[in-house]
């Protein structure tokens, strides 16, 4: 078992040329095998890893290089390596020698160690095992299926004293082909094959949460359920315990306030703790149960500062709650474990108007209605009193709006020159505050640039990027290069210099990923062009008004002329947070149509 089927290349993975499963990969795991145990002598758990990767093309030739990390000098054994090649109808094996082994230097007590496989060719089958210690399992964990390339069978293996307490959950859209959950009584095996490279796509939040793999969690004494969980986090030291001693905050509580449980007051709560901290950019759940020595200091964790909020609202006599979240790099909530782990944020809850919104007060420069764009990945837990409650983390409704007003001249040098503005608001307003928070001017014109490159840009400034509300609002002059054609005596042109896509995102014919939004999108275009003296209209642009099943989002393109000028008005709207593969087709057919359109010509004939 613990050698696998290291050394056994079979003579037909050497004559493969392409991979039938995939005809464009560049290279193919063949064999990917894993086995987590524990050894009673060193008293620590390890990982054996065996796998044969076929390269295919040049391209795959980064395979061949290995690169392992670890921590501790002791803790990788084992390793060996070979390649294989057929050399006029015979194997012919290269093995990895010291000379191709390099240790990098030790960082924080993880070291690397590089492998360079000798003899690699296209057509090469590369072999490796190795062995790996660790004071868990966890570190060995979550078990990957798929990568970046295709697999065709991986296997996983877990034995080791009180596996069973580690509770599976399978992640990704390729089905498992076998799963022994009492594997040798007390283990898990589980094998998949044909696993299809991982591509990643455009308007994914976090890939990592759509990869083949499987995830653990162990099935804790402390809490069985997440009633038992949310009672063991009330009791930790450091949160429940404040929370109820109110009483603790009373030399910092500003009484001449006079606060009451109102939207006004609430927005002056969130503004007196936003000003007071600056945040020291700490994710987390590490509460610290000195609330005056935490007011006293400069900077706080994102949960101090919220947890001061709570308080706050609670003194106050707001109906407030704390709630858990997993940000969007953290990876999505799995509802089957009740597990403390999976939580690394909180906001809170607050009741208005019999209405809950999430607040969260680490930024000066956000409302508060308007949480961070990290913290929109699905839901939460509340921690309050009675059932377990979860709360969907858009609740408050945030969008991202935008608006854009431009006018356009065609100078004698038959090229478009003009000035416009712009207004961001709610979602897309905290955004870009946040952004310029620390930008210098050329920063700001550098963001600008990269998100309209077909302007050059004559001047460009900002309004409300200090404050909180309202929206934020610029202004711009610009001019452009090969905007019009000029032939014979016509001229051809597309008055829409800001574009919603540069290129469609969206080429592939099928989806497997999800198309997510962290907010709805609200977004309009007005261009005004001016016609030149001594021309006339000849062709304009067709309307067209594309809605996306259910109302999930829409594209309105108006073109029509008022007396000298030549107007232009497009509407693009996204009023969905998530789009599965049977949707994609039509949200697929939405772009192209933006895409095209953002193209279409205005013909101006001269007189």
């Amino acid at each position: 078992m613990e050698n696998f089927s290291y050394g056994e290349v079979s003579l037909e993975d050497l004559q493969m040329t392409v991979y039938e499963q995939d005809t464009s990969a560049e290279a193919v795991i063949l064999v990917d095998e894993g086995l987590v145990g524990y050894d009673r002598i060193k008293k620590r758990f390890y990982l054996i890893y065996h796998a044969q990767i076929k390269i295919l093309d040049p391209a795959g030739f980064d395979w061949a290089d290995l690169s392992i990390s670890y921590r501790g000098k002791k803790s990788l054994t084992e390793l060996k390596g070979g390649t294989y090649n057929l050399v006029d109808g015979t194997i012919e094996t290269t093995e990895v020698g010291e000379a191709q082994i390099q240790k990098e230097n030790e960082v924080d007590d993880i070291i690397t160690s590089t492998v360079t496989f000798p003899n690699v060719k296209v057509g090469s089958v590369i072999d490796y095992q190795y062995k790996k210690f660790s004071e868990s399992p966890m570190a060995f964990l979550p078990w990957y299926f798929q990568t970046r390339i295709p697999v065709r069978r991986s296997k996983f293996y877990m034995l080791f004293p009180n596996s069973k307490r580690l509770k599976p959950r399978i992640y990704g859209y390729t089905p498992l082909k076998s799963y022994d959950k009492a594997w040798l009584k007390q283990g898990h095996f589980f094998e998949m094959e044909n696993i299809p490279a991982f591509r990643e796509e455009e308007y994914v939040k976090n890939p990592d949460d759509h990869y083949s793999k499987v995830v653990f969690e162990y099935v804790s004494n402390l809490a069985d359920s997440w009633v038992e969980l949310r009672e063991f986090i009330l009791n930790v030291k450091g949160f429940g315990a404040t929370l109820e001693k109110l009483n603790r905050i009373k030399k910092i509580y500003p009484e001449e306030r006079n606060w009451g449980n109102t939207e006004e007051d609430l927005k002056e709560i969130h503004s007196y703790i936003a000003n007071h901290f600056e945040w020291n950019g700490r994710l987390g759940l590490i509460f610290n149960d000195n609330p005056k020595k935490i007011w006293g200091s400069t900077e706080a964790s994102a949960s101090d500062i919220n947890l001061f909020l709570l308080m706050f609202l609670r003194k106050a006599g707001f109906t407030a709650d704390p709630v858990f979240l997993s940000t969007i790099n953290h990876g999505l909530i799995n509802p089957d474990f009740p597990t403390f782990r999976q939580f690394n944020y909180v906001v809170i809850r607050v009741m208005i108007n019999y209405k809950p919104v999430l607040v969260d007060a680490t930024s000066k420069l956000r409302p508060f209605n308007v949480l961070p764009q990290y913290c929109l990945n699905d839901r939460g837990m509340v921690l309050g009193a009675g059932p377990i409650e979860w709360v969907p983390m858009n609740v408050n409704g945030e969008r991202s709006v935008q608006s854009f007003s431009v006018n356009l001249e065609i100078d004698e040098e038959d090229e478009l020159v003009g000035s416009g503005t712009a207004n961001y608001s709610n979602s897309a307003a905290s955004v870009l505050r946040t952004f310029f928070a620390n930008a210098d001017e050329q920063k700001k014109k550098s963001r600008f640039k990269s998100q309209n490159p077909y302007l050059f840009l004559e001047e460009l400034t900002y309004e409300g990027t200090k404050e909180a509300y309202g929206p934020v609002r610029s202004a711009f002059k610009f001019n452009t290069e090969g905007k019009v054609d000029a032939i014979g005596n016509r001229l051809f042109l597309s008055p829409i210099v800001i574009k919603e896509v540069k290129n469609n995102p969206f080429k592939a014919t099928i989806r497997t990923l999800p198309v997510e939004f962290t907010t709805p999108l609200n977004k309009r275009y007005f261009f005004n062009l001016s016609i030149p003296e001594g021309y006339e209209v000849e062709d304009m642009p067709k309307p067209v008004n594309f809605v996306l099943p259910n109302g999930a989002g829409s594209y309105k393109y108006i073109c029509q002329q008022t007396g000298s000028k030549i107007q232009v008005m497009v509407r693009f709207n996204i009023n969905k947070l998530m789009f599965g593969p049977s949707e994609y087709p039509d949200f697929r057919e939405l772009f192209n149509l933006i895409v095209a359109k953002q193209e279409e010509k205005i013909v101006l004939k001269k007189l």
